[in-house]
């Protein structure tokens, strides 16, 4: 019921604004939106440039990866299969340690982490103001962006990639989310696994 209220609602508009090109090309698949000629803008979420800006980074001395994951954790967003990823690198790289920037339950974070086997040596978590957000992300080497694929990932634009890249950091994510695949091999700011 609620998708065909969906898809009469794209049919008979005058207009949509989506928040990806992925979500315009589905859009433009439609036959009704093709014969009326709907127009669809496209507007990605927004990341706050004066704020989230590339550190400068001087001469430091070789470390071990430094991994980031920002944000939500639990249902579509996949903390324990980026603890299974930081696993995974541990195997080539042993120091390898992750940050959790995250409101969520402690005990959720840590329940998920578990699961993914991985040491609780080898993480934390941080619950940071946003304005400390950007400083926190250049302290590290690379952020994380785990989702479950669904119906609806096409159509949305995560703002914590974005942020990332505007800290400098490349993005290691899953595949099939949003643009963000063909954003970071298009513009080799990261990797999908």
């Amino acid at each position: 019921c609620a998708r065909a209220l969906e898809k009469c609602l794209y049919d008979h508009a005058e207009g949509l604004i989506v928040l990806s090109e992925r979500a315009r090309a589905v859009l433009l698949g439609r036959p009704a939106v093709q014969r009326k000629g709907t127009p669809i803008i496209v507007v990605p979420s927004a990341v706050d440039l004066d704020l989230f800006r590339p550190r400068t980074r001087g001469a430091e001395p070789r470390h071990e990866p430094s991994l980031v994951y920002l944000g939500s954790v639990g249902l579509r967003y996949r903390l324990d299969e980026a603890g299974r990823f930081v696993v995974a690198l541990q195997r080539f790289m042993p120091g390898t340690r992750l940050t959790v920037v995250s409101r969520a339950d402690p005990t959720l974070v840590a329940s998920m982490l578990d699961s993914s086997g991985l040491s609780r040596k080898s993480w934390v978590l941080k619950s940071l103001p946003h304005s400390d957000v950007p400083a926190e992300l250049g302290r590290h080497d690379a952020g994380l962006f785990f989702l479950t694929r669904g119906v609806s990932e096409h159509g949305s634009s995560p703002t914590k990639s974005g942020e990332d890249w505007a800290c400098g950091l490349p993005v290691v994510t899953t595949p099939n989310v949003s643009d963000t695949e063909a954003i970071v091999e298009r513009e080799d700011v990261g990797v999908v696994v």
